[in-house]
């Protein structure tokens, strides 16, 4: 799905950014997340990542998640093309590493809490396909529910150039990317976590009867869900939407995940941080963008898994 509407009119310059942000109150922390989210959005320009500067970006993320916000990291992270900033929601403070003004090629957003708070780490590597799923991830990080992290992607995931030549800027199945060095860092950082990545998709055209009628399809990118993906499963079953939640392979044999590389990549380590991988439908996209009670009960399933 094309989420065009979500893509700037005018871009915020950084220290636009800066005002809208740090004025923020609590009550305002959704409108400040949304005016990060406006200022970072491309329509292109997307150039990938080389194998040194994700490798580099890695080691600086983790840096980060480990609660290192000050100077000596904001000079590391500039040489890539990254600005370190903060951002405050009432009576916290997050670190906000976005892409420098002149320097925007697709690398993504990044918004760390400090050490100490839930260790789930929300994604949208899609925002601009998967209708809604970008917004759920930012009022889920602007509610009173401390997750430990956030990233998004920065430029639609297909589109094309200035030469009308069609460019692939999917973060979720680049081998190589910022936004994969971020997710390694996060699993490295936070041992028995949970990455939990949103997706969207439309019913009418799934190949499955089950597909066809599933509200959300939740996988561990893997044909092996593990204990804290069957958990978030078994938990957003049992919420009082009563949406039909389906477990991937068991439950239904398409959306898996499978070729997903950030999941890949956190395999990869061989720690205890889990990958959940959660397609929805339309209708809770919907709802969930929208609505506080259906979010407050997505977000304790992702909490109480991420522990």
């Amino acid at each position: 799905m094309r989420d065009d509407a979500h893509l700037p009119r005018r871009r915020l310059g950084a220290s636009a950014l800066v005002l809208a942000v740090t004025k923020a109150r609590p009550a305002r922390a959704a409108n400040a997340l949304d005016a990060l989210l406006e200022a970072t959005a491309l329509q292109g320009g997307y150039v990938a990542a080389t194998a040194a500067e994700a490798a580099r970006s890695e080691e600086l993320f983790l840096r980060l998640l480990r609660g290192e916000y000050g100077t000596a990291l904001a000079e590391a992270f500039r040489p890539l093309g990254f600005v370190l900033e903060t951002l405050s929601l009432g009576p916290e403070t997050l670190a906000v590493l976005r892409e420098a003004p002149g320097a925007a090629t697709g690398k993504g957003l990044y918004v760390v809490r400090s050490p100490g708070t839930a260790p789930v780490a929300l994604q949208a590597p899609h925002r601009f396909h998967d209708l809604d799923t970008g917004t759920i991830v930012a009022r889920l990080m602007a509610e009173e529910v401390r997750f430990a992290a956030a990233s998004w992607n920065t430029t639609p995931r297909r589109h094309d150039d200035a030469a009308g030549r069609r460019v692939d800027a999917d973060l979720a199945h680049a081998p190589i990317s910022h936004f994969n060095a971020f997710t390694r860092a996060f699993g490295r950082s936070r041992p028995g976590g949970l990455v939990a990545q949103l997706h969207g998709f439309e019913q009418g055209r799934r190949s499955s009867s089950a597909g066809g009628t599933a509200a959300m399809i939740v996988s561990a990118g893997t044909a092996s869900p593990g204990p804290q993906v069957r958990a978030s499963a078994a938990c957003l079953r049992a919420g009082p939407e009563a949406w039909q939640v389906l477990l991937y392979p068991e439950d239904v044999r398409e959306l898996g995940g499978t070729t997903n590389t950030n999941a890949a990549a956190l395999r990869a380590l061989g720690g205890t941080t889990e990958f959940l991988h959660l397609e929805m439908a339309r209708e809770p996209r919907r709802r969930l963008a929208r609505e506080v009670a259906p979010r407050r009960h997505f977000a304790a399933c992702l909490i109480g898994a991420g522990r």
